[in-house]
Protein backbone atom coordinates (compact mmCIF):
# COMPACT_ATOMS: atom_id res chain seq x y z
CA UNK A 1 0.00 0.00 0.00
CA UNK A 2 1.52 3.43 -0.83
CA UNK A 3 1.34 6.47 1.48
CA UNK A 4 3.37 8.77 -0.06
CA UNK A 5 1.92 12.66 0.60
CA UNK A 6 3.60 15.97 -0.63
CA UNK A 7 2.50 18.63 1.38
CA UNK A 8 3.82 22.22 -0.26
CA UNK A 9 2.79 25.92 0.92
CA UNK A 10 4.29 29.73 0.76
CA UNK A 11 5.14 29.42 4.89
CA UNK A 12 7.68 27.72 6.76
CA UNK A 13 5.43 28.45 9.78
CA UNK A 14 2.45 26.48 7.86
CA UNK A 15 4.61 23.22 6.80
CA UNK A 16 5.81 23.17 10.52
CA UNK A 17 2.29 22.89 12.18
CA UNK A 18 1.09 20.03 9.17
CA UNK A 19 4.45 18.12 10.40
CA UNK A 20 3.26 18.52 14.13
CA UNK A 21 -0.31 17.45 13.07
CA UNK A 22 1.18 14.68 11.09
CA UNK A 23 3.22 13.68 14.20
CA UNK A 24 0.39 13.53 16.69
CA UNK A 25 0.11 10.03 14.98
CA UNK A 26 2.10 7.67 17.41
CA UNK A 27 4.69 5.07 15.70
CA UNK A 28 4.03 1.21 16.72
CA UNK A 29 6.87 1.29 19.14
CA UNK A 30 7.59 4.57 21.65
CA UNK A 31 11.55 3.42 21.50
CA UNK A 32 11.64 4.09 17.49
CA UNK A 33 12.49 7.45 16.82
CA UNK A 34 11.09 9.74 14.12
CA UNK A 35 13.44 10.69 11.43
CA UNK A 36 12.76 14.18 9.72
CA UNK A 37 15.36 14.79 6.72
CA UNK A 38 16.74 18.33 6.37
CA UNK A 39 19.25 20.47 4.47
CA UNK A 40 20.72 22.19 7.43
CA UNK A 41 21.72 22.10 11.56
CA UNK A 42 20.20 25.21 11.32
CA UNK A 43 16.71 23.96 10.15
CA UNK A 44 16.80 21.14 12.46
CA UNK A 45 16.92 23.64 15.39
CA UNK A 46 14.44 25.76 14.20
CA UNK A 47 11.92 22.72 13.54
CA UNK A 48 12.71 21.09 16.79
CA UNK A 49 11.63 24.48 18.30
CA UNK A 50 8.28 24.58 16.37
CA UNK A 51 7.56 21.13 17.22
CA UNK A 52 8.31 21.42 20.71
CA UNK A 53 6.06 24.67 20.69
CA UNK A 54 2.55 22.31 19.41
CA UNK A 55 3.82 19.50 21.70
CA UNK A 56 5.72 20.88 24.70
CA UNK A 57 8.36 18.73 23.74
CA UNK A 58 10.56 17.36 20.94
CA UNK A 59 12.08 14.03 21.79
CA UNK A 60 13.09 11.35 20.05
CA UNK A 61 13.61 12.64 16.51
CA UNK A 62 16.11 12.17 14.13
CA UNK A 63 17.56 14.80 12.16
CA UNK A 64 19.49 13.62 9.04
CA UNK A 65 20.87 15.00 5.81
CA UNK A 66 19.62 13.60 2.58
CA UNK A 67 22.42 11.20 1.42
CA UNK A 68 23.16 10.11 5.16
CA UNK A 69 19.56 8.77 5.23
CA UNK A 70 19.59 7.42 1.66
CA UNK A 71 22.98 5.30 3.00
CA UNK A 72 21.29 4.36 5.93
CA UNK A 73 18.19 3.00 3.71
CA UNK A 74 20.69 1.50 1.53
CA UNK A 75 22.48 -0.41 4.71
CA UNK A 76 18.33 -1.46 6.06
CA UNK A 77 17.47 -3.41 2.60
CA UNK A 78 21.09 -4.95 1.29
CA UNK A 79 21.96 -8.08 2.84
CA UNK A 80 25.98 -7.01 3.63
CA UNK A 81 27.11 -3.83 3.31
CA UNK A 82 29.63 -3.17 0.44
CA UNK A 83 30.29 0.74 1.13
CA UNK A 84 33.78 1.60 0.11
CA UNK A 85 35.43 4.66 2.00
CA UNK A 86 37.33 4.36 -1.60
CA UNK A 87 34.56 6.61 -3.00
CA UNK A 88 34.26 9.49 -0.23
CA UNK A 89 35.01 12.84 -1.69
CA UNK A 90 38.19 13.10 0.11
CA UNK A 91 39.53 9.78 -0.16
CA UNK A 92 39.36 10.36 -4.64
CA UNK A 93 41.12 12.98 -4.04
CA UNK A 94 44.17 11.78 -3.05
CA UNK A 95 43.26 8.37 -5.72
CA UNK A 96 42.99 10.79 -8.65
CA UNK A 97 46.20 12.65 -7.44
CA UNK A 98 47.49 8.82 -7.51
CA UNK A 99 46.12 7.91 -11.23
CA UNK A 100 46.61 11.25 -12.97
CA UNK A 101 50.40 11.23 -13.93
CA UNK A 102 50.01 7.54 -15.20
CA UNK A 103 47.22 8.69 -17.10
CA UNK A 104 48.76 11.79 -18.97
CA UNK A 105 50.77 10.27 -21.47
CA UNK A 106 47.61 9.02 -23.01
CA UNK A 107 46.06 11.18 -26.19
CA UNK A 108 42.83 11.88 -24.26
CA UNK A 109 44.00 14.01 -21.83
CA UNK A 110 45.49 16.65 -23.65
CA UNK A 111 43.59 19.05 -22.07
CA UNK A 112 44.77 17.96 -18.63
CA UNK A 113 48.45 17.74 -19.47
CA UNK A 114 47.88 21.21 -20.84
CA UNK A 115 46.83 22.71 -17.80
CA UNK A 116 48.82 21.38 -15.14
CA UNK A 117 51.88 22.86 -17.28
CA UNK A 118 55.33 21.47 -16.91
CA UNK A 119 54.94 21.00 -13.58
CA UNK A 120 52.52 18.42 -12.99
CA UNK A 121 53.75 17.46 -9.54
CA UNK A 122 52.57 21.11 -8.58
CA UNK A 123 49.58 22.41 -6.13
CA UNK A 124 47.91 22.31 -8.93
CA UNK A 125 47.61 18.59 -9.35
CA UNK A 126 45.99 19.06 -6.02
CA UNK A 127 43.61 21.58 -6.92
CA UNK A 128 42.45 19.79 -10.01
CA UNK A 129 42.00 16.61 -8.29
CA UNK A 130 39.67 18.27 -5.40
CA UNK A 131 37.42 19.66 -8.05
CA UNK A 132 37.67 15.82 -10.27
CA UNK A 133 36.67 14.20 -6.83
CA UNK A 134 33.71 16.22 -6.29
CA UNK A 135 32.65 16.19 -9.50
CA UNK A 136 33.02 12.22 -9.80
CA UNK A 137 30.66 12.35 -6.57
CA UNK A 138 27.92 14.35 -7.89
CA UNK A 139 28.08 12.17 -11.07
CA UNK A 140 27.30 9.07 -8.67
CA UNK A 141 23.82 10.60 -7.37
CA UNK A 142 22.67 12.68 -10.13
CA UNK A 143 24.18 10.95 -13.22
CA UNK A 144 24.77 7.08 -12.27
CA UNK A 145 23.75 5.76 -16.06
CA UNK A 146 26.95 8.14 -17.07
CA UNK A 147 28.90 5.90 -14.37
CA UNK A 148 27.47 2.64 -15.81
CA UNK A 149 27.99 3.39 -19.24
CA UNK A 150 31.55 4.70 -18.61
CA UNK A 151 31.92 1.55 -16.57
CA UNK A 152 31.08 -0.97 -19.27
CA UNK A 153 33.64 1.11 -21.53
CA UNK A 154 31.22 2.89 -24.04
CA UNK A 155 33.14 6.53 -23.73
CA UNK A 156 36.54 7.05 -23.97
CA UNK A 157 37.24 10.69 -23.02
CA UNK A 158 39.53 11.66 -20.17
CA UNK A 159 37.28 11.49 -17.41
CA UNK A 160 36.05 7.79 -18.50
CA UNK A 161 39.05 6.67 -18.25
CA UNK A 162 40.23 7.95 -15.47
CA UNK A 163 36.82 6.36 -13.91
CA UNK A 164 37.81 3.18 -14.78
CA UNK A 165 41.29 3.06 -13.48
CA UNK A 166 39.65 3.87 -10.18
CA UNK A 167 37.15 1.58 -9.70
CA UNK A 168 39.50 -1.47 -10.64
CA UNK A 169 40.21 -1.84 -7.20
CA UNK A 170 37.27 -2.29 -5.87
CA UNK A 171 35.49 -3.93 -9.21
CA UNK A 172 32.76 -1.30 -9.53
CA UNK A 173 30.93 -2.15 -6.34
CA UNK A 174 30.83 0.08 -3.09
CA UNK A 175 29.98 3.63 -4.43
CA UNK A 176 26.85 5.53 -4.13
CA UNK A 177 26.20 4.47 -7.51
CA UNK A 178 26.35 1.28 -7.44
CA UNK A 179 24.81 1.16 -4.07
CA UNK A 180 21.67 2.41 -5.36
CA UNK A 181 21.20 -0.26 -8.09
CA UNK A 182 21.33 -2.92 -5.92
CA UNK A 183 18.90 -1.22 -3.33
CA UNK A 184 15.85 -0.94 -6.24
CA UNK A 185 17.35 -4.96 -7.60
CA UNK A 186 16.98 -5.74 -3.61
CA UNK A 187 13.68 -4.43 -3.09
CA UNK A 188 12.03 -6.51 -6.35
CA UNK A 189 13.53 -9.47 -5.76
CA UNK A 190 12.92 -9.46 -1.47
CA UNK A 191 9.80 -11.11 0.41
CA UNK A 192 7.35 -8.16 1.17
CA UNK A 193 6.86 -9.68 4.08
CA UNK A 194 10.39 -9.40 5.13
CA UNK A 195 10.33 -5.61 4.27
CA UNK A 196 7.48 -4.93 6.43
CA UNK A 197 9.30 -6.53 9.59
CA UNK A 198 10.25 -3.60 12.59
CA UNK A 199 13.16 -2.49 11.87
CA UNK A 200 14.23 -3.37 8.46
CA UNK A 201 12.60 -0.09 6.74
CA UNK A 202 11.36 3.11 9.23
CA UNK A 203 7.50 3.17 9.97
CA UNK A 204 7.56 7.15 8.59
CA UNK A 205 9.95 9.47 6.92
CA UNK A 206 9.14 13.07 6.96
CA UNK A 207 11.76 15.32 4.59
CA UNK A 208 11.31 18.79 5.37
CA UNK A 209 11.70 22.23 3.76
CA UNK A 210 14.40 21.07 1.43
CA UNK A 211 14.74 23.12 -2.04
CA UNK A 212 15.82 20.00 -4.81
CA UNK A 213 16.90 16.15 -4.17
CA UNK A 214 18.11 14.23 -7.07
CA UNK A 215 16.02 11.79 -8.93
CA UNK A 216 17.79 8.71 -7.35
CA UNK A 217 16.70 10.27 -3.94
CA UNK A 218 13.09 10.58 -5.08
CA UNK A 219 13.14 7.46 -6.37
CA UNK A 220 14.16 6.01 -3.12
CA UNK A 221 11.66 7.83 -1.31
CA UNK A 222 9.07 6.65 -3.60
CA UNK A 223 10.04 3.02 -3.85
CA UNK A 224 9.58 3.04 -0.19
CA UNK A 225 6.37 4.29 0.45
CA UNK A 226 4.90 0.51 -0.33
CA UNK A 227 5.45 -0.11 3.30
CA UNK A 228 6.82 3.13 5.19
CA UNK A 229 4.78 6.54 5.51
CA UNK A 230 6.95 9.29 3.25
CA UNK A 231 5.84 12.86 3.51
CA UNK A 232 7.32 15.59 2.12
CA UNK A 233 6.78 19.21 2.89
CA UNK A 234 7.86 21.68 0.67
CA UNK A 235 7.96 25.06 0.05
CA UNK A 236 6.21 26.57 -2.86
CA UNK A 237 6.15 30.09 -3.73
CA UNK A 238 3.22 29.82 -6.10
CA UNK A 239 -0.67 28.13 -5.34
CA UNK A 240 -0.54 27.49 -9.43
CA UNK A 241 1.07 24.99 -11.58
CA UNK A 242 4.13 26.92 -13.05
CA UNK A 243 6.38 23.82 -14.79
CA UNK A 244 5.89 25.43 -18.04
CA UNK A 245 6.51 29.35 -16.98
CA UNK A 246 9.72 30.85 -18.87
CA UNK A 247 12.18 33.63 -18.37
CA UNK A 248 12.63 36.28 -21.10
CA UNK A 249 15.78 34.51 -22.15
CA UNK A 250 14.46 30.87 -22.16
CA UNK A 251 11.73 32.51 -24.41
CA UNK A 252 14.72 33.95 -26.46
CA UNK A 253 16.69 30.64 -26.88
CA UNK A 254 13.28 28.48 -27.69
CA UNK A 255 11.82 30.54 -30.77
CA UNK A 256 15.77 31.43 -31.79
CA UNK A 257 15.68 30.32 -35.54
CA UNK A 258 12.52 28.61 -36.05
CA UNK A 259 9.16 30.43 -35.48
CA UNK A 260 7.86 34.03 -33.25
CA UNK A 261 7.76 33.45 -30.26
CA UNK A 262 4.04 34.31 -30.06
CA UNK A 263 3.48 31.50 -32.11
CA UNK A 264 4.55 28.50 -29.78
CA UNK A 265 2.19 29.89 -27.20
CA UNK A 266 5.37 30.29 -24.38
CA UNK A 267 3.67 31.26 -20.56
CA UNK A 268 6.08 33.76 -18.69
CA UNK A 269 3.79 33.90 -15.93
CA UNK A 270 5.77 36.00 -13.10
CA UNK A 271 8.94 36.94 -14.77
CA UNK A 272 10.79 37.05 -11.25
CA UNK A 273 9.37 33.80 -10.30
CA UNK A 274 10.70 32.65 -14.33
CA UNK A 275 13.83 34.07 -13.87
CA UNK A 276 15.09 32.74 -10.51
CA UNK A 277 12.79 29.78 -9.50
CA UNK A 278 14.38 27.41 -12.43
CA UNK A 279 15.26 25.26 -9.79
CA UNK A 280 12.18 24.90 -8.03
CA UNK A 281 10.47 24.27 -10.95
CA UNK A 282 12.49 21.41 -12.21
CA UNK A 283 12.23 20.21 -8.55
CA UNK A 284 8.41 19.72 -8.74
CA UNK A 285 8.33 18.87 -12.38
CA UNK A 286 10.36 16.03 -10.46
CA UNK A 287 8.11 15.21 -7.95
CA UNK A 288 5.02 15.24 -10.38
CA UNK A 289 6.59 12.29 -12.00
CA UNK A 290 5.71 10.63 -8.89
CA UNK A 291 2.40 9.18 -7.33
CA UNK A 292 1.34 10.98 -4.52
CA UNK A 293 -1.63 12.37 -2.43
CA UNK A 294 -1.18 15.99 -2.80
CA UNK A 295 -2.30 18.45 0.65
CA UNK A 296 -1.40 22.34 -0.69
CA UNK A 297 -2.23 24.93 2.09
CA UNK A 298 -1.40 28.47 0.76
CA UNK A 299 -1.58 31.96 1.91
CA UNK A 300 -2.40 34.94 0.19
CA UNK A 301 -0.20 37.97 2.25
CA UNK A 302 -2.06 40.53 0.50
CA UNK A 303 -1.09 44.11 -0.57
CA UNK A 304 -0.23 45.80 2.68
CA UNK A 305 3.84 46.48 1.51
CA UNK A 306 5.45 46.20 -1.45
CA UNK A 307 6.97 43.21 -0.80
CA UNK A 308 3.85 41.31 0.07
CA UNK A 309 2.15 42.78 -3.31
CA UNK A 310 5.34 40.86 -5.25
CA UNK A 311 5.30 37.61 -2.49
CA UNK A 312 1.34 37.63 -3.84
CA UNK A 313 1.83 38.36 -7.16
CA UNK A 314 4.12 35.30 -7.61
CA UNK A 315 1.69 32.97 -5.52
CA UNK A 316 -0.97 33.45 -7.72
CA UNK A 317 1.08 33.59 -10.84
CA UNK A 318 0.12 37.26 -11.81
CA UNK A 319 2.87 39.35 -13.46
CA UNK A 320 1.86 42.10 -11.24
CA UNK A 321 2.63 46.38 -11.43
CA UNK A 322 6.15 46.50 -9.69
CA UNK A 323 8.65 47.31 -11.92
CA UNK A 324 11.75 45.66 -10.64
CA UNK A 325 13.70 48.05 -12.94
CA UNK A 326 13.59 51.29 -11.64
CA UNK A 327 14.72 51.35 -8.53
CA UNK A 328 11.56 50.63 -6.30
CA UNK A 329 13.04 47.63 -4.87
CA UNK A 330 16.82 46.62 -3.80
CA UNK A 331 17.83 43.18 -3.74
CA UNK A 332 20.34 42.51 -1.58
CA UNK A 333 23.06 39.84 -1.32
CA UNK A 334 23.50 38.24 1.32
CA UNK A 335 24.91 34.87 2.20
CA UNK A 336 22.73 32.63 0.95
CA UNK A 337 22.85 28.83 -1.32
CA UNK A 338 21.35 29.75 -4.61
CA UNK A 339 19.25 27.00 -4.38
CA UNK A 340 17.62 28.24 -1.03
CA UNK A 341 17.15 31.57 -2.71
CA UNK A 342 15.13 30.30 -5.45
CA UNK A 343 12.80 27.91 -3.73
CA UNK A 344 12.17 30.30 -0.96
CA UNK A 345 13.73 28.43 2.02
CA UNK A 346 14.33 31.17 4.79
CA UNK A 347 17.35 31.36 7.04
CA UNK A 348 20.08 33.58 5.26
CA UNK A 349 18.59 34.81 2.43
CA UNK A 350 18.55 38.01 0.03
CA UNK A 351 15.87 40.20 1.40
CA UNK A 352 13.64 42.39 -0.81
CA UNK A 353 12.61 46.29 0.95
CA UNK A 354 11.28 49.24 -0.30
CA UNK A 355 13.18 52.39 -1.15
Amino acid sequence: MRNFRVFTGNRLETLAEALGETLRVPLPSPLEQEIIVVQSRGMERWLSMQLAKQHNVCANIRFPFPNTFIQDIFARVLPEPKVSSAFDQQTMTWRVMKYLPACLSRPEFDSVRSYLGPNPEGIKRLQLSDRIADLFDQYMVFRPDMVFRWEGGKEDHWQALLWREMVKETGGEGHRAARAKAFFKALQTLDSKRLSDPGVLPERVSVFGISALPRLHMEALSAIAQWTEVNLFLMNPCREYWGDILSDREMMRAGSGVVHEHDLHMEKGNSLLASLGTLGREFFDLINEFPSEDAPSFEDPGTDSLLCRIQSDILNLHEGQVNLREGQVNLREGQVNLQESRAGIPGKRATASSV
